[in-house]
């Protein structure tokens, strides 16, 4: 009898922890990462089951080759083994991009610290291998990563960190269950590739009020760590980044202690760069130019055209760093394309098949894809792919009634929107969708020329189109329906089709061909729509449409 009354305790004990598990996965809540840096992601978190809970995590691309960890160096002859720093103090002395706390440690006098367990640098040991602190994070020269229950100090290894306990196991959650406080862990995904910093906040009423061993596993095991250890948390407990010059505090600590010891990342700045293509002139020869990261936008570069006669406006799609893909239509009927690999390729390419009327468009939902639109002389919308491994496909009838060029985006991996002025003079949308294609949307608005279309962000569209005033007209996506109509005016009936990209998450350009030959320009952010600016400059004498894509230094494109 005593058995089976243990056997139903237990029962009754898992069953009430899975009830917990449950519910503390259903009220949280996790931000998309954000790349902010090459090779480094940010994001968010947040719970309010069994406490309330704030997150925050850096995921770094150990693949990249343009990152590098570094923790704290020695302090040399001076007392103790390092100096104490705040994580912002090591990042901006260290020039990091983003940076945490670490090893536990002593305060021996206010400025100077022992470390408990291991700390490495540049593969000199800082300070040695403690039982009391045995879980080692070690990182190779080659950004090779593991964590390990250790003993000794080891060899081979670059950098290394350490602290008193494991949060997660090969995907395994567990730990003690008790007290709740600030923490900071470290982890390392499934395949190795990315290392994940995670801090929670806590003994803060009203906004966090920390987390357990346990709770950290499952926080490390939702930011895609699968092994992952706990650093010294409480006052310690802090995550920064750079911002300018500065280093910029991304939680809420509930001090702002200087440690003993501190990991941080170096990675390169995220560049971005956007590219313009017109038509322009009499000749209706295509033109370009770029602007990178803040500064001007170069000269127009000459890129001529193919010798079949007049051809439509351009389009262009970056599918990774440094690629441009370039497509017009010729007065034959058949669409020429032109490539950019660090330098413009010299000569137009023909597809086959010769009923293309009008511009096409192009969208990569990853790199190693591009998507191919255009509408054939029966005003049906045309498609074909390219990928890495099959090249181009064949040219496939995705049907509808289009009187325009087809304006298309992916915002991500399996999801392509194509728009589109209908024969009846309204705008028109068809999706591809994780396999299959669906049928084509009515949005009702009425429009003249073509539209244009961007993705700033995973399910998020913006969609421009012009009234028949020339007004230009805007609506968003934001994943759950649509947005209302926003106005952005700048427009009239002698101006071109606009061309719009999205340069980096969170931002959107949108181009438009002017009537004094200039393209002008309007940028909208979280702080919305800024002013009409022809700050591309060089008037083109050009009333013909414009396309925009953009790219990244790093594996992020954007269009």
């Amino acid at each position: 009898m005593k058995k089976v009354v243990t056997f139903l305790m237990v029962v009754i004990l898992l069953s009430l922890f899975a009830v917990w598990a449950d519910t503390a996965s259903a009220a949280r809540v996790i931000s998309d990462w954000s790349y902010i840096y090459d090779g480094v992601w940010y994001a968010t978190g947040s719970d309010t089951s069994p406490r309330l809970m704030r997150a925050y995590a850096i995921r770094i691309d150990l693949d990249n080759p343009d990152i590098s960890l570094r923790a704290t160096n020695t302090n040399g002859d001076a007392t103790g083994e390092t100096d104490l720093k705040t994580p912002s103090q090591f990042l901006t002395g260290q020039s990091l991009e983003a940076a945490i706390n670490a090893n536990f440690f002593v305060n021996l006098d206010g400025v100077h610290a022992n470390v408990n367990g291991l700390l490495m640098r540049a593969g000199s040991v800082i300070s040695s291998h403690s039982s009391s602190y045995p879980i080692q994070l070690r990182v190779t020269s080659d950004n090779e990563a593991s964590i390990v229950d250790a003993s000794g100090n080891p060899s081979g290894v670059y950098t290394a960190v350490a602290g008193d306990a494991w949060h997660l196991t090969n995907g395994g959650c567990y730990g003690a269950n008790d007290t709740a406080d600030p923490r900071t862990s470290v982890g390392i995904s499934q395949d190795g590739r990315f290392l994940i910093m995670c801090v929670v906040d806590g003994r803060q009423p009203g906004y966090s009020m920390g987390a357990t061993i346990l709770d950290m596993s499952y926080w490390m095991k939702d930011f895609g760590a699968h092994n992952a250890m706990n650093l010294d948390g409480g006052g310690s407990t802090c995550m920064v980044r750079k911002n300018g010059g500065d280093a910029q505090i991304l939680n809420s600590p509930s001090e702002n202690r200087e440690v003993g010891a501190n990991l941080g990342v170096n990675a390169l700045d995220r560049e971005t760069r956007h590219d313009i293509f017109v038509r322009g002139g009499q000749q209706g020869n295509i033109n370009c130019k770029h602007k990178i990261g803040n500064d001007d936008w170069s000269n127009w570069q000459y890129l001529g055209k193919p010798d079949v006669g007049t051809v439509g406006d351009p389009a262009a799609i970056s599918r990774s760093p440094e690629k441009i893909s370039l497509y017009v239509t010729g007065g034959d009927g058949q669409i020429y394309r032109k490539f950019y690999n660090g330098s413009w390729s010299d000569t137009w390419v023909a597809f086959d098949g010769n009923s293309i009327v009008g511009g096409p468009s192009a969208c990569a939902m990853n790199s190693d894809r591009i998507d191919l639109f255009a509408r054939d002389t029966n005003n049906h919308l045309l498609h074909k792919k390219w990928t890495v491994d099959d090249g181009w496909g064949d040219w496939v009838n995705r049907g509808g009634s289009i009187a325009s060029d087809p304006a298309a985006t992916s915002w991500g991996p399996g999801r392509i929107d194509v728009f589109a002025r209908s024969t009846d003079g309204t705008l028109v949308q068809i999706a591809y969708d994780n396999g299959s294609w669906g049928s084509w949307y009515d949005h009702g608005h009425s429009m003249i020329g073509s539209p244009a279309v961007c993705a700033r962000d995973k399910n998020i569209l913006d969609v421009f189109w012009r009234e028949a005033d020339g007004r230009l007209k805007h609506k968003a996506w934001l994943g759950l329906g649509w947005t209302d109509i926003t106005n952005l005016g700048g427009a009239g009936l002698n101006c071109g089709d606009p061309g719009a990209t999205s340069r980096d998450t969170g931002v959107v350009t949108v181009f438009i061909p002017q009537s004094d030959g200039y393209i002008w320009s309007r940028n909208w952010n979280s702080n919305g729509w800024y002013a009409w600016s022809n700050a591309a400059g060089d008037s083109m004498n050009t009333q013909h449409g414009v396309d925009a894509c953009s790219w990244t230094n790093d594996a992020g494109t954007h269009q």
